[in-house]
C-alpha cells in the first residue's frame, strides 16, 4: 500500500513534489515539532527549540531484513523483533482498523502499520528503550510489581481472549509494555489466549515462591478452560496471602512505689483486602504507641491518655479513608502536632506549673513492609534484627541532667516541636520494643537483648516486667514488644 503525503500543518493530502501546501500555504520543506509545535526544518532529527526527536524509534514484533516502505528504515534486526526509525515523516500513518490493531491500542503502543515485502501486515509499535526479554524484565521487578504484571496480563487478555498470540519469545520495553505479535485467526506458531497465558506463567522464574509454584502445578491451573477461571485461581491464592504477620504483646503497671499509672499505650491493627483494578491486595498496618506522663505533674496521666488517643485516631483514620498514596512522615508529624496543640491549649488555662500537662511519646507504625518509628522525650524504641539490639529513638534530654527533658508533647507550641521520625525496611523478621523508663532504669540493655532473642513477645514482655518489679518497681512500667515477619511472595 502506498502512503499519501500529508501537510504537517493542516493534515491534508498534498502532491509528493509540492513545495507549498495548496490549502494552508505551509512550506513543505518544514515540519511541525510534535512537542513544542514550532516550525522546524524537515531535514533535522532534533528540534532546535525543545530538543525533542523529530523522528521516532519504533518496533515491530517480527524479524525483517529489508523494507520497501518509504516511511521507515531498519536500525536493528533481531531474531524476533526489528527496530525501525522514521525516515520520511511527511507520509501518513495508518489508523487502527482490526482487532489486532485495537489490542495494541489498548496497550497504548499502537503507532502505525507496515506491509512487509511479502505483503504481510505488521503492527508498528511505540516503545521505550531498552527492549528486554521476559526473564530480564521479570528479574528486575519487585514483589508487588510481579503480582501486578500477572494480573494485568490476565485482565488484558480477558478483554481480548479471541486473539491468538505468537509463541515466539516475549519482550517488554523499559515501561513494562508487552511487545508480542497477535492474530485474529488461528495459525502456525500462535496459541489461544488461555494457552499462551499458561505457557507464559509456567516459564517464569518462581523458584523462590511456593504460592506461585503451587498454583502453576495445580490441577485447577492445568484444567482451566478460560481466563476468568485463571483470574479466580490467582485471586484466591494471592488475595488471602498476608504480606506481613504481626505478633505483639503489651503489659503495663504502676509498679510498686507510685500511687497511680501515668503511662498509657495503644496497640492497634488495621487489615484490609480488596482489588485495585489490576490485582488483589492485602493491606496491613499496625500502630503501637506509648506515652509516659511527665513525672510529678498532676496532669501526666491525663496528658498521656489524651496523646495516645489523638495520635492513634489521626493515623488509623487516614488508612480507613482509603487514601491511594501514603505519605507517612507528614502523617505522623500531623498527628503529633494535633495532639501537641490540644494538650498545649489545655495548659494555657492551668493555674500553676504543677497542673500543667505533658508526656513523652514513642511509636512504631507498620505500613506493609515499612516500619516507621517516632518519638519525643526519652521513652526508648529498640529494634532487634535477630543478631543485635539497637536503640533507635533519640533522647530529648539535657546533657547536664538526663532526667530533664528538652522537649515533650504539650509543653511547647507545635511550630517549635521537632519529632524524630525514621523508617526501617523489613526484609525478613524484626522485633521491636517500646517502654517507659520504669523498665530501662532497672533492667540492663543486655538483659533486654537476651529476652528478645530467646522469647516470644509475650514471654519477653512478661519476663522483663517481672525483673523490673523484682528490682524495686520504683516507677510505672509499660512494655510493648512486637515481632513482624515479612512473607515474601517472590
Amino acid at each position: 500500500m502506498k502512503r499519501r503525503k500529508l501537510c504537517p500543518h493542516c493534515g491534508r493530502e498534498v502532491l509528493k513534489n509540492a513545495v507549498f501546501c495548496p490549502y494552508c500555504g505551509f512550506d513543505l520543506s518544514k515540519t511541525v515539532c510534535p512537542e513544542c509545535l514550532k516550525k522546524v526544518d524537515l531535514s533535522l532529527d532534533i528540534c532546535p527549540y525543545c530538543g525533542s526527536p523529530l523522528r521516532k524509534d519504533v518496533i515491530i514484533p517480527v524479524q525483517i531484513e529489508s523494507l520497501s516502505d518509504e516511511r521507515y528504515k531498519i536500525i536493528e534486526s533481531k531474531e524476533n523483533y526489528t527496530i525501525l526509525k522514521e525516515n520520511d515523516i511527511t507520509l501518513e500513518r495508518y489508523k487502527p482498523t482490526t482487532l489486532e490493531d485495537f489490542f495494541y491500542t489498548s496497550l497504548g503502543i499502537f503507532y502505525d502499520v507496515i506491509y512487509t515485502d511479502d505483503e504481510h501486515k505488521v503492527p508498528v509499535l511505540s516503545f521505550t528503550h531498552p527492549v528486554m526479554s521476559k526473564n530480564d524484565y521479570w528479574d528486575m521487578l519487585k514483589e508487588k510489581e510481579r503480582i501486578h504484571l500477572i494480573f494485568s496480563l490476565l485482565n488484558m487478555f480477558l478483554k481480548h481472549q479471541k486473539l491468538y498470540i505468537s509463541s515466539s519469545p516475549v519482550l517488554f520495553d523499559a515501561n513494562g509494555r508487552l511487545i508480542v505479535n497477535v492474530s485474529e485467526t488461528e495459525k502456525d506458531g500462535f496459541l489461544s489466549a488461555i494457552e499462551w497465558l499458561k505457557e507464559f506463567m509456567r516459564s517464569l522464574n518462581v523458584s523462590d515462591n511456593a504460592v506461585f509454584k503451587d498454583i502453576i502445578l495445580s490441577k485447577a491451573f492445568n484444567e482451566a478452560k478460560n481466563i476468568a477461571e485463571l483470574i479466580s485461581l490467582f485471586y484466591t491464592a494471592f488475595g488471602t496471602f498476608l504480606h506481613v504477620e504481626i505478633e505483639s504483646f503489651a503489659i503495663s503497671s504502676q509498679g510498686l512505689v507510685r500511687g497511680h499509672n501515668e503511662d498509657n499505650y495503644a496497640v492497634l491493627e488495621y487489615h484490609k483486602q480488596g482489588f485495585d483494578g489490576t490485582a488483589p491486595y492485602t493491606f496491613k498496618t499496625g500502630l503501637f504507641i506509648l506515652s509516659d506522663g511527665m513525672g510529678g505533674h498532676i496532669g501526666g496521666e491525663e496528658a498521656s491518655n489524651l496523646i495516645v488517643k489523638i495520635v492513634s485516631e489521626e493515623i488509623i483514620s487516614y488508612f480507613i479513608k482509603d487514601h491511594p498514596f501514603f505519605d507517612i512522615a507528614p502523617l505522623i508529624n500531623r498527628a503529633i502536632s494535633r495532639a501537641n496543640a490540644i494538650v498545649f491549649e489545655k495548659n494555657r488555662y492551668a493555674t500553676s506549673e504543677r497542673e500543667k500537662m505533658g508526656a513523652t511519646l514513642a511509636g512504631v507504625l507498620l505500613v506493609e513492609n515499612e516500619l516507621w518509628y517516632f518519638n519525643l522525650g526519652d521513652s526508648p524504641i529498640m529494634l532487634f534484627d535477630g543478631k543485635s539490639l539497637l536503640k533507635v529513638s533519640v533522647d530529648d534530654v539535657m546533657l547536664s541532667n538526663k532526667k530533664a527533658l528538652t522537649q515533650a508533647v504539650g509543653v511547647i507550641p507545635s511550630d517549635k516541636l521537632i519529632p524524630h521520625i525514621s523508617k526501617y525496611d523489613i526484609q525478613n523478621e524484626i522485633k521491636f520494643l517500646l517502654c517507659s523508663d520504669g523498665l530501662t532504669d532497672l533492667v540492663k540493655f543486655g538483659e533486654i537483648e537476651d529476652a528478645l532473642r530467646e522469647h516470644s513477645p509475650k514471654d519477653a514482655a512478661s519476663l522483663l516486667h517481672s525483673l523490673a518489679l523484682e528490682r524495686g518497681g520504683i516507677d510505672n512500667i509499660t512494655i510493648i514488644i512486637g515481632k513482624i515477619r515479612r512473607n515474601k511472595l517472590f
